[in-house]
């Protein structure tokens, strides 16, 4: 074969390979692409508010109120639970007060519990013993006229926190009041190791939900 008819034959198959790979471009070129289909819902707007819990502590003619703050708590020390009167053996005195649900929401819980108790000379008092009142004195509590608590002081701070919602008999509802009466007592076999002493111990009541 001359050289003429194989350089004539090299290029007509190098035209044919450069076609073929034309022809792969044009035909990828041409090819249809698709994307994802979508479907999209967005909620704009999302609302969720939380309801509200007051407690609300009155005296009994109503001339004293403490009521728990945003931050669910207050510190009430105008109403003394056990009287602030001198005892004498075989002697009580009954405090009365009424808490209210002041908020939105039931309270599932209602609880009173006992602080810590100390014993010191009373103001004033022109002797005073060395006996420690708080394992004396007696509290008792009744919600709606039925006993949540009874035993001494000193046992109080030491039991777990008494249910009151349970005396009651359901959840404490929005704008409902419960009347609580603290009776503080001595006992009749009180000696004088007793006398010319004062109690002190907080009270804590607590709604929760």
């Amino acid at each position: 074969m001359s050289k003429a008819n194989n350089y004539f034959q090299r290029q007509r198959i190098g035209l044919a390979v450069v076609g073929g790979i034309m022809t792969l471009m044009v035909a990828f070129s041409l090819t249809p692409t698709f994307a994802g289909v979508v479907a999209t819902i967005t909620n704009s707007v999302y609302n969720a508010s939380t309801g509200t819990l007051v407690m609300e502590e009155k005296n009994q003619d109503g001339s004293v109120t403490c009521t728990t703050t945003g931050t669910g708590s207050a510190t009430c020390a105008t109403i003394n639970k056990y009287g602030g009167q001198a005892l004498v053996p075989g002697g009580s005195t009954d405090t009365t007060v009424k808490i209210t649900n002041k908020g939105s929401i039931a309270a599932s819980a209602f609880t009173v519990k006992g602080g810590t108790c100390t014993t010191e000379n009373a103001p004033g008092a022109s002797v005073s013993g060395t006996g420690n009142l708080c394992s004396k004195m007696t509290v008792t509590v009744r919600a709606n006229g039925t006993q949540v608590w009874t035993g001494t002081a000193e046992a109080f701070q030491q039991a777990a926190a008494q249910d009151i919602k349970t005396v009651v008999g359901h959840p404490i509802a929005p704008n409902e009041t419960v009347t609580l009466i603290i009776t503080a007592a001595l006992p009749a076999n009180t000696d004088a190791s007793f006398q010319g002493r004062q109690i002190s111990q907080p009270i804590t009541w607590q709604f929760s939900a």
